[in-house]
């Protein structure tokens, strides 16, 4: 008997060669062997790291030809994880290059202060430069983005302290406040009576963290049911389970590939903030535009609201992805000043990644039939037109006739894969006749739907 059009929300694998290649890629792949840590949260905690770090410096245009649209690759990144996970320990290990860089402007910034105290009358006063700050009352975070340029990593070990900030204080401005840094070139200006004004522009906050299953659900279901758009903006989302002690080696770390890692986030912090722009080569451009108007297909037919709404921030996630890939994976990224566009290998990981990420997202939404991959809703749809046409006692149908029975805008991508997914359940048995001039392909529908 067919089985029934339920899509299936177990745990999604991870391709290990959805790892970044190179040094970067390296370090990672150690830390997946000895610690036996998800691989997806390795590369979910690197990639948002180094999309801080890039955020500032180089942007992208998406489009060929019109440049007002521009991508800063600013992300979120988020990591759902239950209690024994050592998150803690990942998040230090792979975070350590922004820690040390950090630990460096602060100590330049001691010695200007020092300069700065022993002559007053002809200095100003200097500004500690943020890329990164772990624990901050929204107050002070506001301050500390003020006269920063770059893009501050505001990464905390248990988000739940700030979803609850965030819940406490929404109304009063820190939920504008950090929606706005999301896009990178936000303008914030607040007004107060017993603090200095705090006025803000083109500032960019990338937040990373872990939290537990149960904190988070509760936040997505109220955060959907508000509709204030908080949750989407974490695109980067995987879940990451303990790591499996038999898996482990208990060997030493690969110091070269350490090394090589935080010489990547070097030399992307050696690039001056600025505005500089790049675009997709012609070969990726063409691969970024065929998947931008498939994926436009999957946003208008999704039923779930706030999924459609998640998935409508994917537009920006990939070529933030592939700038990131293009940057980390060529030592030779900047030759002579002049900055190489993003090529088809970046924007095909990217869209991988991305994929990967939409799975995750369905599984995270819940299994309800409104959480449904639109291949899926096109499947369903397909099988009520069967039905119809065996109450007509037609048992017959041709490829070609499956295929124009659902025409349906936006759903016209997804037949094919629909037409597989009925096989594989058992309501329709493909055959392939031979005739004069090639061969057609004709479907025999299952005598149980009716």
């Amino acid at each position: 008997m067919p089985q029934p059009i339920v899509q299936e929300m177990s745990d999604v694998p991870f391709n290990l060669d959805l790892i970044p290649p190179g040094v970067f890629g390296d370090w990672i792949h150690d830390i997946v062997y000895r610690d036996a840590y998800s691989p997806s949260a390795c590369v979910a905690i690197a990639s948002t790291a180094i999309s801080s770090v890039l955020a500032k410096r180089i942007n992208i245009y998406p489009l060929k030809n019109n440049e007002e649209w521009v991508v800063i690759p600013n992300f979120w990144g988020g990591v759902i994880a239950p209690p024994g996970s050592r998150k803690t320990f990942l998040f230090k290990t792979l975070l350590e290059p922004i820690y040390r860089h950090q630990q460096g402007l602060n100590e330049r910034f001691d010695e200007e202060m020092k300069g700065y105290d022993a002559d007053k009358e002809n200095l100003d006063k200097p500004i500690k430069e943020r890329v990164f700050l772990s624990d901050a009352t929204p107050e002070a975070l506001q301050v500390a983005l003020q006269g920063n340029d770059s893009c501050v990593l505001y990464a905390r070990d248990e988000l739940a302290g700030l979803l609850k900030d965030l819940e406490r204080q929404y109304n009063s401005g820190f939920g504008k406040f950090l929606l706005e840094a999301w896009s990178g070139d936000g303008v914030y200006s607040q007004t107060r009576i017993t603090r200095e004004d705090v006025y803000l522009k083109d500032y960019a906050i990338s937040i990373l963290g872990t939290i537990q299953p149960t904190p988070f659900f509760d936040f997505l279901n109220k955060s959907n049911s508000d509709g204030d758009g908080f949750i989407n903006r974490f695109q980067f989302l995987v879940k990451m389970l303990p790591p499996d002690i038999d898996d482990e080696h208990d060997e030493k770390p690969d110091l070269a590939s350490k090394a090589g890692y935080a010489e990547v986030f070097q030399r992307i912090f050696s690039i001056p903030i600025g505005e500089k722009i790049v675009h997709f080569t012609d070969d990726a451009q063409k691969i970024f535009s065929e998947w931008r108007k498939s994926h436009q297909g999957k946003v208008v037919v999704e039923k779930n609201e706030s999924l459609s709404q998640h998935f409508a921030k994917y537009f920006s996630l990939v070529p933030s992805l592939a700038l990131v890939h293009e940057a980390i994976q060529n030592p030779d990224y900047r030759l002579n000043g002049v900055f190489r566009d993003v090529g088809s290998s970046s924007v095909n990981w990217a869209i991988s990644i991305t994929s990967y990420l939409e799975l995750v997202t369905r599984q995270l939404y819940g299994d309800s039939g409104s959480s449904l991959a639109p291949e899926y809703v096109v499947a369903q749809k397909l099988l009520e037109k069967l039905r119809k046409r065996m109450n007509n006692n037609e048992v017959l149908v041709t490829e070609r006739e499956l295929k124009r029975s659902h025409k349906v805008k936006g759903d016209t991508s997804f037949v094919h894969e629909a037409i597989l997914i009925l096989e594989d359940l058992g309501y329709l048995f493909k055959e392939t006749v031979v005739q004069r001039g090639g061969t057609k392909v004709f479907y025999h529908i299952h005598h149980s739907v009716s």
